[in-house]
């Protein structure tokens, strides 16, 4: 139980951490806005007075919805503020970094019952693997928290999640629509399919590049 709650402690600060990096001073960092964040704003407050929230809104050579209609709310709830676009950007990238914590364990567990299909009983079990004449003792948890912590303090990663742009909501639902989908595929269940499609769905209405997603999927 003392392992459990060591890892429960260490993700939580690692989410911290991701938080303070992606909030901190964003009213002030970067300063000003980007003119497809100002697009970003003036359609979210066209869409906030006139009640239509578009799937797809054509100017600025044309952006799916979901985030701009994210930001609206956003909006309706802080204030047309410049700082408000973005605390969408810094949210998404935060549960991001939770996201690939959990899919990166769920994809390990697969392969762990697909290479040892003896049920795990031990949830600290460690795997060693060995580099060279090095041995290295490291279990799921370990490797699934390092991932986080990488993400958590990736330069492109807090650049973009504290800038106003849809594509940062593209690995988010990436991850939680590929951890969703891999844990349906480990148990079988009905709500976990449910959920991986609801995320790979709606990742779908963020940016272009999600349209890759059935071939990382395959």
């Amino acid at each position: 139980m003392a392992a459990h709650k060591q890892k429960f402690f260490l993700l939580a600060v690692v989410l911290i951490l991701a938080a303070f990096f992606r909030f901190y001073d964003i009213n002030n960092s970067p300063p000003g806005l980007w003119p497809d964040e100002a697009t970003n704003g003036i359609n979210a407050l066209e869409a906030l007075k006139t009640g239509n929230f578009k799937i797809f809104y054509p100017e600025n050579n044309g952006r799916e919805g979901l985030y701009i209609n994210i930001q609206a709310l956003a909006v309706k709830v802080f204030g047309p503020q410049a700082w408000v676009l973005r605390i969408v950007s810094a949210l998404f990238g935060t549960f991001t970094v939770l996201g690939l914590y959990l899919v990166t364990k769920e994809l390990l567990s697969v392969k762990s019952q697909i290479t040892n299909p003896k049920p795990q009983t031990n949830f600290n079990t460690q795997n060693p693997k060995r580099f060279g004449n090095w041995k290295l003792e490291i279990g799921n948890c370990e490797v699934a928290l390092l991932s986080s912590f990488f993400l958590a303090t990736s330069f492109w990663h807090i650049n973009f999640s504290r800038i106003g742009f849809r594509a940062i909501a593209v690995p988010f639902f990436a991850v939680f629509g590929l951890y969703w989908l891999l844990k349906a595929l480990r148990t079988g269940k009905i709500s976990s399919t449910v959920l991986g499609g609801v995320f790979t769905g709606l990742g779908f209405h963020t940016y272009i590049a999600f349209r890759f997603m059935p071939l990382v999927m395959v």
